[in-house]
């Protein structure tokens, strides 16, 4: 393909960059390094420019969706790199692709080519824009420090429309005016829909009134008269949908934060206990009738929770600790939590999977002694040297 003519609107070329970018989680301090998808028209070499949270399929087509509406069209050919998320069998003649994908390019009424294994010329252009995205984007952007994936797209779009506007190498136009001039006129129309992948699963309304969807380890709550019901779960890139009997329950924006609660008040029974089988007060009863460090540890966990609804699976998790160990040890381990300020459920459990439960901090380990020992010469073993 490199040498050949690129008429308006015909190619679009994406891949990956080959360096990630990245942002801190405020809450954890965890630095989250993300990859950063590239899109480039053939004939302009006007760009899009996305991080997204990983390479798997649905984050790809959800950047390449972003990027024709970016553009305000479809080309006539999506060029890919030979990425899994792309492709399932790269082939010179016949490469096989996603299903996913194919379903994108027939949803955008469009064709997909990879580029062929082993021919770089088939990918220069996005090669190139890649150079030129580290250059434009990345190195304005290398000082700043980003508190999520949203804000740091929304740093990437301002640097790039600021190159978009900077005049090619030795030339006075630039990449915004060829596109405006030659390649948007040309690109095809947008359907009125964006794509969506759409998934699909069963699950059962726990006794703390959510489900937790699996792919993301996230949990979302459904109003707790379907509390013990099955349910069917629907869910895009942006939306998680709950249906009953085909009837919709509950709807909420996606949310991939791992271990956390997306909670509709209205969906708790907390003034409706008689509803259910169990309450804060069931659960501190409970680790009361155990030992009173594990009732300090059940409160710490309601502490740490928004609605009283979303620590029940964590004390069902310490109770059910009791049954395993024994109370003597939960207690031990209980009483070792809260010392150390890690009142959870996960810390408990590798506490008393280690064998660490009979582990105590020392009275005053700041102030605390080193044994007597004959090579060991103090103070007055030093001044002595240095009179030698």
């Amino acid at each position: 393909m490199s040498g050949l003519p690129h008429p308006p609107g015909e190619h679009l070329y994406v891949d990956f960059a080959g360096i990630k970018m990245d942002y801190v989680d405020p809450n954890s301090g965890q630095i989250h390094s993300v990859p950063v998808f590239v899109a480039t028209l053939g004939m302009s070499q006007y760009s899009y420019v996305e991080a997204v949270a990983s390479q798997r399929t649905e984050d790809f087509l959800s950047a390449l969706a972003n990027a024709l509406r970016y553009f305000g069209g479809v080309p006539k050919l999506i060029i890919p790199d030979n990425l899994k998320a792309a492709v399932i069998k790269s082939d010179r003649y016949e490469p096989r692709l996603n299903k996913l994908l194919e379903d994108f390019a027939n949803h955008y009424q469009t064709s997909v080519l990879p580029a062929r294994p082993l021919r770089p010329q088939d990918k220069s252009l996005v090669e190139t824009a890649v150079r030129e995205a580290y250059r434009n984007i990345y190195a304005p952007l290398r000082n700043r420090q980003f508190f999520s994936l949203g804000e740091l797209n929304e740093a990437i779009r301002s640097e790039l429309c600021v190159w978009s506007e900077r005049p090619f190498q030795d030339r006075s136009d630039t990449r915004i005016q060829l596109f405006e001039q030659f390649e948007r006129p040309a690109l095809d129309r947008l359907p009125d829909e964006p794509f969506q992948i759409k998934k699909s699963c069963s699950l059962t309304v726990r006794q703390n009134t959510h489900i937790k969807l699996s792919e993301d380890r996230h949990y979302y709550s459904v109003p707790y008269t379907y509390i013990g019901h099955s349910v069917q779960v629907i869910y895009t890139q942006q939306l998680v949908q709950i249906y009953c009997k085909k009837n919709l329950v509950a709807s909420h924006r996606r949310d991939r934060t791992p271990f956390e609660y997306t909670t509709v008040k209205e969906h708790l029974p907390s003034h409706h206990q008689h509803w259910l089988g169990r309450s804060p007060g069931w659960y501190r009863n409970r680790a009361e009738y155990i030992g009173p460090e594990v009732l300090q540890l059940v409160n710490a966990i309601f502490a740490r929770r928004r609605h009283p609804e979303q620590a029940y699976s964590s004390c069902d998790g310490v109770l059910a600790l009791s049954r395993k160990v024994g109370n003597d040890q939960l207690i031990q381990a209980s009483r070792i939590a809260l010392e150390l300020n890690e009142p959870t459920y996960t810390f408990v459990k590798r506490l008393l999977k280690n064998g660490m439960d009979t582990f105590r901090l020392p009275a005053d380990s700041t102030q605390s002694k080193l044994p007597g020992h004959k090579n060991i010469r103090g103070k007055s073993g030093f001044q002595k040297s240095l009179k030698l």
